[in-house]
């Protein structure tokens, strides 16, 4: 894995019926990028684009592979944590030693044993960012990370987010998510 990625864009557009998302030239260099903007403003369009899951007109490049992470979580919950993320991990061939670092960062090893639709929508998201994280990429694609995070969990990610040696792109609308950290802020 790389450290900061570039990700070029050049014209991008993007048309949903009466709505057009338009990015003429835009560079994400940083380790940490965040775009910012209103509802429908299209971080969740150009994020989804970057991860190659949405046609669209335009040029997005950059080198290595990325992962896309939605707000909305679905977790199987009748699944035990422990039981999903080891299917997870089987899948994506992961490192083993990652996913423990990864429960630990979180501060979730305590929730292995617990199935996943008792687990509060923090402690989901958690899971939703643990199951992202695990796999290893260059580029991490990370929609609303913060929602239904404490205090605690927006630490615990932006530690994380800011150590790590990949590139992470995060969409927010929350004008005062990320102002802790040093990170490239994007208005769209």
């Amino acid at each position: 894995m790389s450290s900061s990625t570039r990700i070029e864009i050049v014209g991008f557009r993007k048309r949903f019926k009466d709505v057009e998302v338009r990015i003429d030239t835009l560079t994400l260099d940083a380790s940490l990028n965040v775009l910012l903007g209103a509802n429908g403003s299209g971080k969740t369009t150009l994020l989804k684009a970057v991860a190659g899951l949405l046609k669209h007109e335009g040029v997005i490049s950059f080198e290595g592979t990325s992962i896309y992470a939605e707000e909305r979580c679905v977790l199987p919950g009748e699944m035990k944590t422990v039981d999903f993320l080891s299917a997870l991990r089987s899948l994506e061939h992961t490192d083993p030693d990652r996913l423990k670092r990864l429960l630990a960062h979180f501060d979730c090893e305590r929730l292995l044993d617990r199935r996943l639709d008792a687990l509060s929508k923090g402690m989901r998201q958690k899971i939703n960012l643990i199951v992202t994280l695990m796999v290893e990429r260059d580029v991490y694609l990370l929609d609303e990370p913060l929602s239904g995070l404490d205090k605690t969990g927006r630490s615990q990610l932006t530690a994380w987010l800011t150590t790590a040696a990949e590139t992470f792109v995060c969409a927010t609308h929350l004008e005062s998510s990320f102002t802790d950290v040093k990170h490239k802020r994007v208005r769209l």
